[in-house]
């Protein structure tokens, strides 16, 4: 199956080190602000760090007017972001194609240290985020399983910092009204509350459903988010978060690739953004997440920390699988979906040349088909077919890390951790369900998979100055393994598959640190790699190829003045398969039949990995022009993507594009009200946000066309 969602509202219009950041967060105004990130579990100057991070502030998001994740593409180099379901990130060449509701990611995400394991709905209220830390490479010792690509880490705003009010409400075209809403408050000098709400509702769908004669490629949604904070005492914090968020998409627009048949045998011509699919795709979920935290100094030993967190989907995806006119594979999936968590962190209080970490992490979760059905041609005789199945993971951790500086400017860092995982399947079935008043009930067998294993880190930094900082690293990341649920047979699991990074890298800043350039240099070995296969019947997901990624990524901020910033990112991946000769090739079938042939058993060696797009740049400006009745700020962005390969074959590409954003807008003196037009795909480029090689046909899907509107804004 395939699924499409956009998750996280964690886009911005830059891919750096963190741009529009204010001099509150440490630098003057004639520099680059400094940046504090978590990115090793405690508060850390982001030049400081040896690890490659890309960090995207408050005030960056806000300037950008994204609203999803899928803007991340292009903006942090090396990452892609295919719409194959819930939303799937590809950092440096690593991610995960399946989309099961099981198929954990390669790169992983966190909102405030708490896992979230179900990427099907993801909208972290924009107004509540702090910032957005990508993690680069392996992250497996202090973030643990599923980080083998690294770490998309939201962090939300704290209550208890200085009270205030925000608001904005934007109209659009396609008859889109958004509105948002951020809010805090202190209670005494020891509480505080916030709220956040986001509402999305397009009125407008981008696409056309020429069969149905109705519009697609809409979506709505509405997001809301509390948290409480609470100082106990000098020593103690308590912390409560909740989040809810309810949605609803049309879904894709998939299109049969021209010059291909789809399995009604019709090679079919497209209008833009058409589709002729005979039933309407669409997505209705709700999703909540709460969590409880306590942080315990425990005087200048250590600092404690608990978190404790429960996370619940509930998800109902109805797609035309086929995408043609007839009835061959109509599919309606209801996902229910639990997972509990916690984890004990123990943290040296000291700042002194030996700092440590230590922990452990306790995980379990329930995900569930409840069921698919599938009717049409494919459900053969019986004429609906109705799968049940259901996965359940129980993980628990131990880890620890430590840093010793072996000089003042020298510091060694090594740290390990494993993980005790199982999954199981204890129960499923497959009804045929036909004329008959007695459905066939096909037999099942219960199964377990083991995902344990070992994780590690090692790594060396060393500043040569105040301003330039080392480092080499090596790092194995695992990423558990499971079964496949979304196929009618009863297959065996696969097994974990383990990535060794190995990385250098540089962070500098010059000119009184108007420039900060940060750059890193990888070699990735992979194997084990978890592939699926896209059949008629459902994902099958298998152990297959070794691969070996190897690239550059540069990051660059410049502070030209106080009015005017330019900033760019660069990301260059090589990445091709070592071993796979037993890759599956999706041949189309010729006339009169349809869709495609999957061809097993074939030789992918050498041919370059999926979603590794060989370059992605961007870059982009902020001016600010200072008037007697405010400021007007200016911001443009320009973004490239080069050719990506969907499937080991190298057969079919989602080809390069290049796109644009732009804004203009206007503060009052008291920066307490703006008003913003804003734009993206300015230049109305048609491409493509996915490519899919499945036996059902190869499809194509269009990304949304020009998008622009009014932004009315007020802080108090």
């Amino acid at each position: 199956m395939y699924h499409a969602l956009p998750v996280l509202a964690a886009a911005s219009c830059w891919g750096g080190t963190g741009l529009a950041q204010t001099a509150a967060q440490g630098a003057s105004d004639a520099g680059v602000p400094d940046i504090i990130v978590t990115a090793q579990r405690r508060a850390e100057s982001v030049q400081n760090v040896p690890i490659a991070v890309s960090v995207l502030t408050n005030e960056a998001l806000a300037a950008s007017g994204a609203s999803d994740s899928v803007a991340l593409a292009g903006k942090v180099p090396s990452l892609s972001i295919p719409q194959n379901g819930a939303v799937q990130y590809f950092l440096r060449g690593v991610g995960t194609t399946g989309s099961s509701i099981n198929s954990e990611q390669s790169v992983a995400t966190y909102v405030d240290g708490v896992y979230v394991y179900s990427t099907w709905s993801s909208q972290v209220p924009l107004g509540s985020i702090e910032r957005v830390e990508v993690l680069k490479g392996p992250q497996g010792t202090l973030f643990g399983r599923n980080t083998t690509g690294g770490v998309i880490q939201i962090v939300t705003r704290d209550p208890l910092a200085a009270p205030t009010l925000e608001a904005s409400v934007t109209y659009g075209n396609y008859e889109t009204i958004a509105a948002s809403a951020y809010g805090s408050a202190k209670l005494g000098d020891r509480l505080g509350i916030s709220l956040a709400v986001d509402f999305r509702d397009q009125g407008k769908g981008y696409g056309h459903n020429s069969v149905r004669n109705e519009k697609t490629m809409f979506r709505d949604d509405l997001s809301i988010q509390g948290k409480i904070a609470f100082e106990a005492s000098e020593n103690t914090k308590l912390t409560g978060f909740f989040w809810y968020d309810d949605g609803h998409t049309s879904g894709q627009n998939n299109q049969v690739m021209p010059g291909y048949r789809g399995l009604d045998g019709v090679e079919s011509d497209y209008e833009d953004r058409e589709t002729k699919a005979n039933t309407p795709d669409s997505l209705d979920y709700k999703s909540y997440l709460a969590y409880a935290r306590i942080d315990q100094k425990l005087g200048d030993f250590a600092d404690l920390v608990s978190i404790t967190s429960y996370r619940r989907v509930d998800t109902l995806y109805r797609l035309d699988q086929d995408a043609t006119p007839a009835t061959v594979i109509n599919a309606t999936l209801d996902i229910p979906f639990r997972n509990f968590s916690q984890e004990v962190q123990l943290i040296s209080a000291a700042d002194g040349p030996f700092t440590w970490m230590v922990g452990g992490y306790y995980f379990r979760s329930t995900a569930k088909y409840d069921p698919i059905t599938i009717a049409g041609a494919a459900a053969g005789a019986a004429g609906v077919v109705r799968y049940f199945r259901e996965q359940k993971t129980e993980s628990i951790a131990g880890f620890g890390q430590a840093s010793y500086k072996i000089t003042p400017d020298t510091t060694f860092t090594a740290g390990i951790r494993y993980t005790d995982e199982e999954q199981k399947m204890p129960s499923g079935k497959t009804t045929l369900v036909g004329p008959d008043p007695n459905p066939t009930v096909l037999p099942f067998r219960p199964d377990t998979q083991d995902s344990s294993g070992w994780t590690w880190r090692v790594a060396l930094d060393h500043h040569f100055t105040r301003d330039i900082m080392g480092y080499i690293s090596y790092n194995r990341g695992l990423k558990s393994g499971g079964f496949p649920l979304v196929t009618a047979a009863n297959l065996p699991g696969y097994d974990p598959e383990k990535l060794d990074a190995y990385e250098v890298g540089l962070k500098t800043q010059f000119l009184g640190g108007r420039v900060r350039i940060n750059a890193a240099a990888y070699l990735y070995k992979f194997k084990d790699i978890q592939v699926t296969r896209i059949t008629d019947g459902g994902n099958v997901v298998a152990n297959a190829a070794k691969a070996t990624m190897k690239g550059i990524d540069v990051d660059l901020d410049v502070r030209v003045s106080d009015r005017f910033s330019v900033y760019g990112a660069m990301g260059y991946l090589d990445g091709r398969y070592d071993d796979y000769k037993t890759a599956v090739y999706y041949i189309p079938r010729p006339a009169p039949g349809g869709g495609a042939e999957a061809v097993r058993d074939q030789d992918a060696t050498g041919n370059r990995t999926i979603y590794s797009p060989e370059l992605s740049a961007s870059g982009g400006m902020s001016y600010r022009i200072p008037t007697a009745s405010g400021d007007l700020t200016l911001d443009g962005f320009v973004q490239f993507v080069d050719d990506q390969y969907v499937g080991p074959s190298n057969l079919f590409v989602l080809p390069s594009y290049t796109t644009a954003n732009a804004s203009i807008g206007w503060k009052s003196p008291d920066e307490r009200f703006g008003v913003k037009l804003w734009g993206r795909n300015i230049t109305n480029r048609y491409y493509f946000v996915q490519v899919l090689e499945s036996t059902p046909g190869i499809f194509r899907a269009p990304a949304p066309p020009r998008t622009w509107g009014v932004t009315l804004s007020t802080k108090l």
